[in-house]
C-alpha cells in the first residue's frame, strides 16, 4: 500500500508541537500511523538554520504531495542507506541515492512535486537553510555559481546540480563536527556557521569543474550504497572484499570506481571518518583512549595511536 500526505499538514503538525528553549528551534518526536518523525531545528543566524532528521517508514510507502507555494533555498544530505525518491519538473533525476545531496532552490510557483520514501525503510537527512542573501553577495566570483544566482533572483525553481553533490570526507565530517557540537550560545554559533561555509565551500569546489566523470547511474548507487556501507560500520569496518560483496560488484572495479566518484580510497574515506570521530570523542566525551580506539575499530590501541598521530601530527594522549 501508498499513504499519500500533503507536506503542508505535515509542517503544520510540526508547528503545533513545537518546543522552544536557548538554542534548538524545534525538537520533536512524534507519530503518523505507523510512521515515527524525529526533526530538530536549529536557527543559527537570520539567514541559516539546519534541520536534522530521523524518519522510520513501517508499513507503507510514503509519499509527501508537495505544492511549492513558498520559497526555499536548501543544500540537503541524504545520509541514509536507502535513496529518496524525488518527482518535480526541474531535475532530470527522481532520486537522491544514498550519501549524495543536492543544492535546490523552489520559487514560489505553485508547481507540485512528490517526495517518496520506502516502506520498512530507516531515513536520516541533514538539511541547511539559507536566505538568498547568502549567495547574492558571491555574484561574479563562479560562472556556475553566477547562473544558480542569476535563477534564484528570478524566482526560479532548479538544482545546483542533478541530485549529484557527493558526501566526501571532508564533507561528512563537518555535518559530524554539528552533530556532536558542545559549545553553547554565541560560541555555538560561530562554530557551527564556520562548519555550514566549510560544507557549502566543498560542496562548490567539488563541482566548479563541469567534467565529471561518466559514469553509469546503476554504478553511482554501488558506490553510494558503498560508502553509506562504510559509514553505518566505523566500530567494526567491514572489509573491500565484503563491501563488495555486499553491493553485487569486484573489488577492482569497486575501487576504481569509488575514487572517480569520492576523489579518494576506499581506506582514506574511512580513516578520514573514523579518525574524525576520534578527534570528537576525545575532546568531548570522558571515554579513555583505549575505549576511544575500539569505538573506532582498532583493537589495539598501539595501532590506533599511531594511525592517528599519522592522521593530525600530534598523538592522541596530547589531545587528551
Amino acid at each position: 500500500m501508498t499513504y499519500r500526505m500533503n507536506a503542508d499538514d505535515l509542517i503544520n503538525i510540526i508547528n503545533s508541537k513545537q518546543e522552544q528553549n536557548q538554542y534548538v528551534e524545534k525538537n520533536i518526536d512524534f507519530e503518523l500511523g505507523n510512521n515515527r518523525f524525529i526533526i530538530e531545528e536549529e536557527l543559527i543566524n537570520s539567514e541559516i538554520k539546519i534541520s536534522k532528521n530521523l524518519y522510520y517508514i513501517n508499513d507503507d510507502e510514503l509519499i509527501l504531495n508537495c505544492k511549492e507555494n513558498q520559497e526555499i533555498l536548501e543544500l540537503h544530505f541524504n545520509l541514509s542507506l536507502n535513496g529518496i525518491g524525488y518527482k518535480n519538473h526541474f531535475l532530470d533525476s527522481e532520486k537522491v541515492s544514498s550519501m549524495t545531496g543536492n543544492l535546490i532552490h523552489i520559487g514560489a510557483t505553485d508547481e507540485k512535486s512528490d517526495i517518496y520514501f520506502e516502506k520498512k525503510s530507516e531515513y536520516k537527512t541533514f538539511d541547511i537553510h539559507f536566505s538568498k542573501n547568502v549567495f547574492l553577495k558571491y555574484y561574479g566570483e563562479n560562472k556556475k555559481l553566477d547562473n544558480f544566482i542569476k535563477h534564484i533572483s528570478d524566482g526560479k525553481s532548479l538544482g545546483y546540480t542533478n541530485n549529484e553533490i557527493y558526501i566526501t570526507p571532508p564533507i561528512l565530517c563537518a555535518i559530524q563536527d554539528i552533530n556532536s557540537c558542545q559549545y553553547q550560545g554565541l560560541t555555538r554559533k560561530i562554530y557551527i556557521e564556520s562548519k555550514i561555509y566549510e560544507i557549502l565551500a566543498h560542496t562548490l569546489e567539488n563541482h566548479s569543474n563541469e567534467k565529471q566523470p561518466k559514469i553509469s547511474n546503476r554504478d553511482k548507487e554501488i558506490v553510494h550504497l558503498a560508502a553509506s556501507l562504510i559509514n553505518e560500520n566505523i566500530k567494526k569496518p567491514l572489509t573491500i572484499e565484503e563491501i563488495s560483496k555486499r553491493v553485487g560488484i569486484n573489488q577492482t572495479k569497486l575501487k576504481k570506481l569509488f575514487k572517480e566518484i569520492f576523489g579518494c580510497t576506499i581506506f582514506t574515506y574511512l580513516q578520514t571518518i573514523r579518525m574524525n570521530n576520534a578527534k570528537t570523542y576525545i575532546t568531548d566525551s570522558e571515554l579513555t583512549i583505549d575505549e576511544i580506539s575500539q569505538l573506532s575499530g582498532y583493537t589495539s590501541i598501539s595501532n590506533f595511536s599511531a594511525a592517528f598521530k599519522k592522521h593530525f601530527g600530534f598523538s592522541p594522549s596530547k589531545l587528551k
